[in-house]
């Protein structure tokens, strides 16, 4: 009996000696940089995400704001003639980002088995369209969503980014990978995550993060401020502006139209 038991514990020790050690080897990346200022000229910026990975795997990139509830309202003709309001759509659990960086499409990278949990597609647009959901009284669920998700490309909100990576020469069974991600001009101040994937044969087997803080700098802060803190003395800042704008344009116009004859 207690041979059996040795050999047992022998088979048991050789098998976890053939098991690759690179799958629960600590996965570290670094990002750059770690905060993105949104000031008067904010019109955009690029982060860089490093790191390295098994020389056979490929990493996926997945830059994403916190998931929220989302109020829209639906928009349509009646009659033909009149644009209304149709319906009042809630979506839930919508992140206000939501940017994958691949060497090749996600769709592209599925491996021989078919995995619901760890299937990298899932990683991808098509991915976060299943974990969305809508609360509306007429409208078809997935239509709504194909229409939001319109909506946020347009915004730029929305993107698979591809050929956006360079990986180095292999070497000792690993190479280093940087990822190039392209932060939209309409992003909001908050808190984002980058997830960095480890992929092989379309299977998800190691994952890494780190945050990233956006935060309103300069003007755009002051206003801020000054809307939330101080709403009276900002009501009356805009409705000053606003008078002197159309004294403004009034006195061009008028100019105008004394020049003309």
């Amino acid at each position: 009996m207690k041979k059996r038991n040795i050999m047992f514990l022998i088979g048991m020790l050789y098998l976890l000696t053939r098991t690759p050690v690179w799958a629960e080897e600590p996965f570290e990346i670094s990002i750059e940089p770690k905060s993105i200022s949104i000031g008067t000229f904010y019109d955009g910026t690029d982060i860089m995400v490093s790191g390295k990975i098994p020389d056979d795997c490929e990493a996926v990139a997945v830059f994403a704001g916190d998931r929220n509830v989302l109020h829209l309202k639906e928009k349509g003709k009646v009659i033909g003639l009149l644009w209304m309001n149709l319906d009042s759509l809630t979506y839930n659990n919508v992140p206000n980002v939501f940017l994958v960086s691949s060497q090749k499409r996600v769709e592209d990278m599925t491996g021989p088995k078919e995995d619901e949990k760890s299937n990298v597609k899932n990683m991808g647009l098509a991915g976060l369209s299943k974990s969305i959901t809508v609360e509306s009284e007429k409208s078809d669920p997935q239509i709504s969503i194909a229409e939001l998700f319109k909506l946020k490309n347009h915004e730029g909100l929305y993107q698979e980014q591809t050929g956006n990576i360079s990986y180095t020469t292999p070497a000792q069974g690993y190479k280093s990978f940087r990822i190039n991600i392209g932060i939209p001009s309409r992003l909001s101040p908050g808190n984002y995550t980058t997830n960095v994937y480890i992929v092989r044969n379309g299977q998800i087997i190691g994952r890494a993060e780190e945050h990233v803080e956006a935060g309103l700098t300069g003007i755009p802060a002051f206003l801020s401020t000054l809307a939330f803190d101080h709403s009276l003395m900002y009501g009356i800042l805009a409705t000053i502006i606003a008078i002197a704008g159309g004294l403004v344009v009034g006195y061009i116009f008028q100019s105008a139209k004394e020049g003309s004859h």
